[in-house]
Parts: C-alpha cells; structure tokens; sequence
C-alpha cells in the first residue's frame, strides 16, 4: 500500500504512525500512516481512486485542509477488516513545525476535535517516532535527523510552560462546580 500511495502524484513519503510505530497496539488498532506531500501537486482524485481501490468501495477523502488547519485531510479506509487512516501532512508546514522543535518554540490552535487545542510540533513528534515506509526522496530521513538527538531548548519550553496544564485543569474543576 504505501508503495502505491508514494506513487500519487504529490506524495513524497509514507510513514507507519501511532500505537503501531511505537509498538503499543493491540489487535483491534487502526494502522495510521502518514502521507506528507507537496501541496501543489497533490492529484486528490487519483488519492481517492486509490481508496477505492483498496477498500472495495467509494471513500471520502478530505483534500488538504478538509479536516481542519491542522490534522489536515486524509481517509478512513476498512482493508480486509482492518481499519486504516491515511493522514495528510504538509511536508512545508511540517518542516516548518520541526524547525520550531529544534528552537524550542511551540504554540496550541484551535482544531476541531481537538477541545484544548492543537500543538503545532506534534509534528516533529510524529516524524520522530514514525516507521518509514516509503521515503524515496528522503524526506522523512531530513526531517528526524533535525530531531535528533530530542531538542533539549523544547523540552526546557515545555517544562517552563507546565503552569498551563494547572491552569486549565482549575477553569475545568471551576466550571464543573457551577
């Protein structure tokens, strides 16, 4: 499969993502892969021709953005009784949020689905810790490579920031009493 999708016009890489790369699913979890492509040349339908193709049936693919800023697009596919979640990632934008990683810097947006916002290097983390698959280019070899070792400036950030997480926790406990 992720040799197939590398071929879409767009799709420079493919990477195994979630509890699969990190080796902690079970049984009934999805397969996540990650497809980081240029923007501009992206041939949605032949992605969705694609689909269709390895589900059996017509998918709904979201084009970029169709999912929101930043979890992006993608499909939901069912592959002989296997969940599969084809992601869409911005290989400019990502790039960009791992530059971010490596000065320490991060910020949370608004995202729908995401109640507390979404943070902008989960990026970086998703290249740090994803399975290649596909990278022909080497794209997903530059981008962990601009990861490692771990940014010790994000990780100081993140701890200098740690107020935030009380913070909210006391406007939810606030709230929950009214």
């Amino acid at each position: 499969m992720a040799g197939e999708l590398v071929a879409v016009s767009g799709v420079g890489a493919v990477a195994l993502g979630g509890s699969r790369a990190r080796g902690t699913h079970r049984p009934d979890s999805d397969v996540d892969l990650g497809l980081y492509y240029d923007r501009g040349l992206l041939d949605v339908d032949a992605f969705a021709a694609l689909a269709r193709r390895w589900a059996g049936r017509p998918v709904d693919i979201a084009p970029p953005g169709g999912w929101g800023p930043w979890v992006d697009g993608g499909g939901w596919l069912s592959v002989e009784g296997v969940d599969v979640d084809w992601i869409l990632r911005d290989v400019d934008r990502v790039r960009e949020q791992c530059h971010r990683a490596r000065a320490g810097e991060f910020v949370f947006f608004a995202q729908p689905g995401h109640p507390f916002g979404f943070l902008d290097v989960a990026y970086a983390g998703e290249v740090a810790n994803a399975m290649p698959l596909e990278d022909p280019a080497g794209i997903l070899a530059e981008l962990n490579a601009l990861l490692t070792p771990f940014p010790a400036v994000l990780q100081s950030a993140f701890l200098r920031n740690l107020w935030q997480v009380d913070f909210l926790l006391d406007r939810g406990e606030g709230g929950e009493a009214r």
